[in-house]
């Protein structure tokens, strides 16, 4: 799963890509507002907000690190 933070057009929240049987989609976590098709063209072909991948686990070490 891919995320944008602060890439929301609307909230400046963080958008997620994710998809479903009626295809991929662009959402916000906090406002929940669901990207128009001209809108994800423009998340996909401009720098908007920082993107990064959650496909790597997280070290346990730096779980520790967050629980102090």
């Amino acid at each position: 799963m891919s995320y944008w933070l602060r890439g929301c057009p609307r909230c400046y929240g963080d958008l997620y890509a994710n998809d479903d049987m009626y295809g991929k989609y662009f959402a916000c976590l906090q406002c929940g507002h669901h990207l128009s098709d001209h809108e994800a063209n423009d998340l996909n072909s401009s720098e908007l907000g920082l993107e990064f991948t959650a496909s790597q686990a997280v070290p346990n070490w730096a779980l520790a690190e967050l629980a102090a």
